[in-house]
Formats: C-alpha cells, sequence, structure tokens
C-alpha cells in the first residue's frame, strides 16, 4: 500500500498509558472508519490482528518539532515554476532558522500569503519512528499532531475554515494547541496533561491558566483582526471533566467550548466509545488522503520514497540475476545436447566403416552447427557482459543521486574501451543536480561528465522538478 493514492491507512496515535489505532477507508465521496484498536500499550495495541502488516501515519509530537508560520516576501510570492516553494523556504531558512534543511525532516505548506514551515531533527524523528517499526509495523508517513487535528476539524466542520478557532489535545504529560485563523496557522506544546489533573480545584485552574498564558501570548504577537467575531475552542484528547470545561469558559471567554467530534462526518461501521480520544488517530489517516480544504503534510515522504525506490532497485538486480543464470543453463544444455549427439555420430562412423562416404557429409553439417553455435554462444556472452555493465552503471548512478533525483531515461554505448552514457531525469532543484554531478566525477571510472541540457518550467503545477540531460564515459 503506498503513501500515494491509495485509499487505506491506519492512524496511529502513541502516548503515554494509552495507543489508539483507526483503520480508514475512502471511497468517494466518503471516509469510513472501518475498525479501530486501543490498549495501554504501543505493543499491546501492535499485537491486534488488526496491525499485522499494517502501514501506518504516525504523529510527531508537537515538542520536537519547529513550526514557523512566515509571511512571504513579495518578491517571492510571485515567482513562478515548480520550486516557487523551495525558493521561499531557503531564502526564509536562510534567514531565520538555526539549522540546515538536510538536517531535518520537513515539509511546508502555503495559504495566500503566509508560509507554514514544519521541521525536525532527523535523529529525534527516526528514534520516534524507530518504536513504531520495532512493534512490526511500517511507517509510511508522519505529520505533527496539530495538522492532524486541523483535518478532522475541517473535514468534519467544513465550515469552520473561515473561523477563528483552536484545538487543545489533551495528552498524559503533555498537550497541544492548535490556532487558526483563515489562511494562517500556529502550532504550540504547552508542558501540562492529564498528569497535573489531579482532581482538585486547584490542578483544574493550574491547567486553564496554562492555556489562557498560551492564548494571551499568542495574541500579543499575533493581535486578533479588528471586531473579531468570538471563537470556537474544541477539546479532544483524554476526556476533560465538566469542572475543567467550566474553568475554561471562564478563562477564555470569546470562545465556544465543545468536544472536537471526530466522527460527525466519519463514518464509523461499530459503535464508538468515547470518540474524543480517536480524534488523532482519525486525523492522521485523513492526513493520508486529499480532503477538501486539508494539510498532507508528511515530512517523512523523501525517505518513504527513497526506501521504494532502493527496493524496486533490488528487485531489478535480482530479477537480471535470476535471467542471466537462466540464460546461461540454456546455453550450457544446449551444448551438452549437442556435444553428446556429436560424439554418438562419431561412435557410428567408426562402427560403420563402410557407410564412411555416406556418413562424411552429415559429419561436417554437424560440425557447421557446431561452428554457428559457437558463434550464437560468443555473441550471447557479449550480450550478457554488456547487460553486467549496464546495471554497473546503474548502480553508480543510484549511489550517486539524490533520492529527490528521478532518473527517466538511461542509455550506453560501447566504444572501443568506454562506455558512452546518457541519461535524463527530474531534480527539484539545480543543487542536486550539482551534488549528482560531484557524486558521479568522485568515481575513478567515470570520465567527462557533463549536463547537455536543463530545463526550468515556466508554469507552477503542482509537481517540482527540473527537467535535466547529462553524459559521461565510463571505463571499461
Amino acid at each position: 500500500m503506498s503513501v500515494w493514492g491509495r485509499n487505506k491507512i491506519i492512524g496511529l496515535d502513541v502516548d503515554e498509558g494509552l495507543s489508539v489505532a483507526c483503520e480508514l477507508i475512502r471511497k468517494a465521496p466518503r471516509v469510513t472508519l472501518t475498525r479501530y484498536v486501543k490498549g495501554a500499550s504501543l505493543a499491546e495495541v501492535a499485537a491486534n490482528p488488526l496491525l499485522k502488516d499494517a502501514q501506518v501515519m504516525v504523529s510527531i509530537p508537537t515538542q520536537i518539532v519547529l513550526f514557523r508560520n512566515f509571511y512571504t516576501p513579495a518578491a517571492l510570492a510571485k515567482s513562478k515554476g515548480k520550486n516557487k516553494v523551495q525558493d521561499i523556504i531557503a531564502f526564509l531558512v536562510r534567514q531565520n532558522l538555526p539549522f540546515k534543511l538536510d538536517e531535518c525532516f520537513w515539509d511546508a505548506f502555503i495559504w495566500g500569503n503566509h508560509l507554514h514551515f514544519i521541521a525536525a531533527k532527523k535523529e529525534m524523528v527516526e528514534k520516534y519512528i524507530s518504536q513504531v517499526e520495532d512493534a512490526g509495523l511500517t511507517c509510511v508517513g508522519a505529520t505533527v499532531s496539530p495538522a492532524a487535528l486541523y483535518n478532522v476539524l475541517i473535514y468534519n466542520y467544513p465550515g469552520r475554515q473561515n473561523a477563528r478557532c483552536a484545538i487543545l489535545n489533551i495528552r498524559h504529560t503533555a498537550s497541544d494547541l492548535l490556532m487558526y485563523e483563515p489562511q494562517k496557522m500556529w502550532m504550540y506544546p504547552l508542558s501540562v496533561g492529564k498528569k497535573d489533573l489531579k482532581g482538585s480545584s486547584e490542578s483544574t485552574q493550574s491547567f486553564s491558566l496554562e492555556v489562557q498564558r498560551a492564548f494571551n501570548a499568542h495574541y500579543l504577537q499575533n493581535p486578533p483582526a479588528a471586531a473579531q467575531t468570538p471563537g470556537y475552542f474544541y477539546l479532544s484528547g483524554y476526556e476533560p471533566s465538566a469542572e475543567m470545561t467550566a474553568s475554561l469558559k471562564k478563562a477564555l471567554p470569546d470562545f465556544e467550548i465543545a468536544a472536537l467530534e471526530p466522527l460527525t462526518k466519519v463514518v464509523s461501521k461499530g459503535a464508538v466509545e468515547d470518540p474524543s480520544v480517536m480524534a488523532l488517530g482519525i486525523g492522521l489517516g485523513l492526513s493520508h488522503f486529499d480532503i477538501p480544504g486539508g494539510l498532507r503534510t508528511n515530512l517523512i515522504k523523501d525517505k518513504v520514497a527513497k526506501n521504494r525506490w532502493l527496493a524496486t532497485f533490488a528487485m531489478m538486480k535480482t530479477a537480471a540475476a535470476v535471467l542471466i543464470s537462466a540464460v546461461a543453463a540454456i546455453l550450457l544444455i544446449r551444448d551438452i545436447v549437442l556435444f553428446n549427439n556429436f560424439n554418438k555420430q562419431a561412435q557410428v562412423d567408426r562402427d560403420t566403416q563402410a557407410q564412411v562416404s555416406s556418413s562424411l557429409p552429415q559429419v561436417k553439417s554437424l560440425k557447421e552447427e557446431k561452428e554457428k553455435l559457437g558463434t550464437v554462444v560468443n555473441f550471447l556472452e557479449a550480450k550478457l557482459n554488456q547487460q553486467m555493465q549496464y546495471l554497473k552503471v546503474l548502480a553508480l548512478i543510484s549511489e550517486s543521486k539524490a533520492a529527490s533525483v528521478l532518473i527517466k531515461d538511461f542509455a550506453a554505448q560501447k566504444k572501443e574501451s568506454l562506455l558512452e552514457v546518457s541519461l535524463s531525469g527530474t531534480a527539484v532543484t539545480y543543487e542536486e543536480i550539482n551534488n549528482f554531478l560531484a557524486n558521479l566525477k568522485k568515481n575513478q571510472d567515470i570520465k567527462d561528465v557533463k549536463v547537455v541540457a536543463s530545463s526550468f518550467p515556466a508554469l507552477e503545477t503542482e509537481t517540482k522538478a527540473i527537467d535535466f540531460k547529462l553524459r559521461f564515459d565510463v571505463q571499461l
């Protein structure tokens, strides 16, 4: 099941003391919750038959994610072509962020004149995802929790897309806070969670004050528009008590407070207890689909694509090796059969000297056939050697390029002691093409690497790519 274009996914929400898995199937025009599992730990949930050989979308905690909301500079906002988002991100990262993009898993999306950038250090994301894969699952997507909760909100309440909204996802140790205005979003981690709600009025009030402080800090930096209408405040995760809800209403009088219902438009095939705890799991599943007004963010999409390409290439090499072995076996069997027939005929000739004159033409014919067979064998061996050389070159190309550089066409021609190679493909940026060239030049067997042609598309489309053509020689 591919992360792109398929209509079935499992959203996996892993939290301390409670893990939830939701299986979603999309069949236009609706999304259906077919099954769900919850347990005290990831191991307990992963042991359920529902998750056998499952491919899942998981959430990355807001606490390890860097989220930035940028007003897009006018010069970049007017840029055209497939690399618009990459151009904007490259500029903003150089100006504002304390790390390099190649150190992180990241994704971005543009709403109007604002670019929203999500990133997390690779080692931190890998450590978090490894616990999911160690449980026997395959992680095909990862997004930050508030982005998934936004998808739950917009899918189930499409009218909220033009309103001021907030979502508080109460988790065991720390909570997530999403602030949304039309075409603008902010994400904040909170240091309070269910563990801090000890059932006393003091703990409830302290929790509400922490949320209120986050709101106050947010609006000091991002004042709401004039005459802002009252907003909608939704609660998800661990279900709050009535006292908690009342305390939040008192702390946030400008917001209408309610539970985030994830099954308003998502069809459920069975009865669901406490749907609020499964809101994030359903949101992760919705993040896999292309829903109207939703976000399809996936921090590890490049990693998933690279792993699939490597698996395909390994399969191609295995198939080529099997084919070569089969051809060699067929040629060997034919040669053995011919050789045995020749020996039998020679024995007949020795036993029937009286028929030598009539047998000689047959012997001569057999010799001629053997010579022809030898020519065919030599030709096939040359072809097999050539194919092995091609596979070797393909392997060098695969090792030299980045995952997002795609090879569309490949051709090679042997000339004396060289193999003249030409290929064409697509890349996200010119830097990736330059890195590809530099890596090719590092190989001592590759000579005269040069770019024959490249193009920068004039129109902006969903797919971001630069077409290019390379030519180089391989020493045989």
